[in-house]
Parts: C-alpha cells; sequence; structure tokens
C-alpha cells in the first residue's frame, strides 16, 4: 500500500445551493481527508456547507460536516478546517455556500493506492 500526499479540491469557488460535486476522485483508491482551506472574497458573510458523500450516495443531513446555518466566514476572512476522514472507495465531496462563486475552497490530504 501507497500513500500519496494530494491536493484534492484547489481553489475552488462554492456555487450556491444545490451542492455540487467538488473535486476528482478514483474509485480504486480510499482517501484521508486532513484540512479545508476557505477563503470569502465577498464583502458580507458566507455560509459554507460541505457534505462527504459515499459511494452512489446523495448530498443529506446524515453525511454533512459543515453546515451554512453555523460555519459563516466574515468579509475577506481565510480559515483552516482540520478533520482526520477517510472518504471511503467511491466517495464524493460535495459543496455549496449561501451566495455563489465568493468563497474557494481547498482540499488537501492523502491518496492511499493498493
Amino acid at each position: 500500500m501507497a500513500t500519496t500526499p494530494k491536493q484534492f479540491i484547489a481553489g475552488t469557488l462554492l456555487p450556491a445551493s444545490p451542492a455540487a460535486a467538488l473535486g476528482s476522485y478514483v474509485a480504486e483508491y480510499t482517501d484521508k481527508l486532513y484540512e479545508f482551506i476557505f477563503c470569502n472574497t465577498h464583502t458580507s458573510a458566507v455560509g459554507v456547507t460541505i457534505n462527504l458523500v459515499p459511494a452512489a450516495g446523495s448530498a443529506t443531513a446524515s453525511n454533512r460536516i459543515l453546515d451554512s446555518t453555523n460555519y459563516v466566514l466574515n468579509p475577506g476572512e481565510t480559515r483552516r478546517f482540520g478533520l482526520e476522514q477517510r472518504l471511503a472507495t467511491g466517495g464524493t465531496v460535495y459543496g455549496f455556500a449561501t451566495v455563489a462563486d465568493k468563497v474557494s475552497v481547498h482540499l488537501s490530504g492523502d491518496r492511499v493506492t493498493p
């Protein structure tokens, strides 16, 4: 088994609701997710929602790790969100913001190959 550092999402602007798939994931790998970095470029506060969706699943409250009602970035704020979470084989990260195209997101971690 090999582990390789990887940037899964590189400066993608979050759309407004509904949640959209972010980054690219390969079905035969298990990914370890370590850190999101969010940057709000808007002149007002923006909420962010992120879901870790299993293979063949959809973004629901049960797989939500951040919710826009309580994860809000102030104007011009950059914030790190650390986690140690495995994204199961075939899983995808979904997300959106309360205002379209104003919050960029980066996601880093490790790709574990068989």
